[in-house]
């Protein structure tokens, strides 16, 4: 099970390179050597995932940590199971934090609304009914509750 690296690791990680270096001799191990840097820290797998897609949208290369450690929680502590998004480029680490800042400004919906046709209750952004499949008022003319 792959796990997110500790700090101590954080600081040694590297993407290794070609073995040849820059010259085209043999002596050196690593042509470049780039630092990850931890970028999210998420509450569930699916949150993750968007993060990575929204870095992946802005040409930023990142890799997914603890995507399976949920499966060990009560023999690891919560903390160390979250699933982590990290930048594999140090160079990108400051346009992530960006795309991160502006996802955590993204409002969530909390309000509702209710089916006419069977009065079951159902998220503000839907267009139809969830449980019969009416059609929903438009957002613009609708009164939600909280």
């Amino acid at each position: 099970m792959e796990h997110a690296p500790t700090k101590t690791e954080h600081e040694k990680r590297q993407v290794n390179g070609s073995r040849n270096n820059i010259n085209g001799g043999k002596s050196g191990f690593y042509q470049y050597c780039e630092i990850m840097k931890k970028t999210y820290s998420a509450s569930s797998i699916m949150e993750a995932q968007i993060m990575l897609d929204m870095l992946d949208h802005n040409c930023i290369s990142a890799k997914l940590f603890n995507e399976h450690a949920q499966g060990g929680l009560g023999d690891i502590p919560f903390t160390h199971a979250y699933p982590e998004v990290w930048v594999i480029r140090d160079s990108d680490f400051e346009r992530g934090q960006g795309v991160v800042n502006e996802f955590e400004k993204t409002p969530v919906e909390t309000r509702v609304v209710f089916c006419r046709a069977c009065h079951e209750e159902n998220p503000f952004n839907f267009q139809l009914c969830w449980q019969c499949g009416a059609g929903l008022e438009l957002p613009s003319s609708r009164e939600g509750r909280v």
